[in-house]
């Protein structure tokens, strides 16, 4: 093992863990205290105290050896390079004898053979597993690299192929060239010579459009005037006709309110018989609900005359029975004074019937 005073390179390459090992590296060797990292991490790094206490632990990790998991810290130390190497405690003893440990100070020191470096996948693995998976990992790597370096060879060959074709399609283009060169001519002149008679056909036909338009323009000036002079002779007419035609319409206007005339006093004729006939209808109507009325109130009044016809009849029926039957009992109540003890039932039993008799002839 060796102290920082040997030239080393930070372990870390970049944030706070880079930080903190310089600020280790720079006490060049020298015990420090965890406390004066924290500090550091704190002030000059302006790291929250959580925050410092983990990085600060994660870069102070490692160790030399150690019986409780592994000596080079935490997965994220780079622990297989350096470790902190914990002093003895110093004791202080104060006037009254009492002894006082100060606070655990460290050493930073560099492994004199690098460890191999701790990975999350190696945490579970032995040396002799980590080496096998190591040099299956090598000699893939060294097929990926002899595979490599054949399909270098055979593009290094599909270029050369294609160099010496490129380079036999670059002669055969020189050696058309010449012909190319004559075709590009021929087809030159016969470009001009087209060119040539289509310019002289389009100043045919620009000429031949002139003598078109001169036509047009002839022909149609003397459409105009013809226009013109129909257009006169039409407006003679219609002046000619306006007498005519004003009193045609005076006549049309005349006939119109005549008719109309006639169609008011129709109208109101119609109106006049329709209102007749509704007033004969109305009248028909009302007559006939009133003779409805009529009979309707007749027939109740003679069914009320009846009704007190049959009630004084019952009544005077009523007391006819009444008086009879009294003359009848008054009859009996003497004949009965009259007659001897010795009346039998049968006289009895006769006069009952006639009595009844009598009462039903009554009634």
């Amino acid at each position: 093992m060796s102290t920082s005073k040997q030239t080393h390179e930070n372990p870390y390459k970049r944030g706070n863990y880079k930080a903190l090992m310089t600020f280790i590296m720079d006490r060049k060797g020298k015990p420090f205290l965890k406390s004066e990292v924290m500090t550091f991490a704190q002030t000059d790094l302006n790291m929250h105290e959580l925050g410092a206490l983990a990085s600060v632990g994660v870069v102070m990790s490692p160790r030399e050896a150690s019986e409780r998991g592994d000596c080079r810290g935490n997965f994220s130390a780079q622990g297989h390079l350096y470790f902190m190497h914990p002093l003895k405690h110093q004791v202080t003893t104060d006037d009254d004898g009492k002894e006082t440990k100060e606070e655990q100070r460290f050493q930073l020191r560099w492994r004199k053979t690098a460890m191999r470096k701790f990975r999350r996948e190696d945490a579970f693995l032995s040396d002799a597993e980590i080496d096998a998976r190591d040099a299956r990992r090598a000699k893939a790597k060294a097929d990926r690299k002899a595979d490599s370096e054949a399909d270098a060879e055979a593009v290094a060959t599909r270029k050369a192929e294609r160099k010496v074709k490129r380079e036999e399609r670059e002669a055969e283009a020189e050696t058309n060239k010449e012909a190319v060169a004559k075709r590009k001519a021929e087809r030159k002149a016969k470009r001009e010579a087209a060119e040539a008679e289509a310019q002289e056909n389009r100043e045919k036909k620009a000429e031949a459009r002139k003598v078109k338009a001169e036509a047009k323009a002839e022909a149609k000036a003397k459409a105009d005037e013809t226009r013109e002079a129909k257009r006169q002779a039409r407006i003679a007419e219609l002046n000619a006709n306006a007498e005519e035609v004003t009193k045609r319409k005076a006549d049309r206007k005349a006939n119109a309110e005549a008719k109309a005339e006639e169609a008011t006093v129709a109208k109101a004729e119609k109106v006049k018989v329709k209102a007749e006939k509704a007033a004969a209808k109305a009248k028909q109507t009302a007559e006939a609900k009133a003779q409805k009325a009529a009979d309707k109130a007749a027939k109740v009044e003679a069914e009320r005359v009846a009704k007190e016809d049959a009630e004084a009849q019952a009544k005077a029926d009523a007391e006819e029975a009444e008086r009879v039957a009294a003359e009848q009992n008054a009859e009996t109540a003497e004949g009965e004074a009259d007659a001897a003890p010795e009346r039998t039932v049968e006289s009895e039993t006769e006069e009952v019937p006639q009595e009844a008799a009598a009462e039903t002839e009554d009634a």
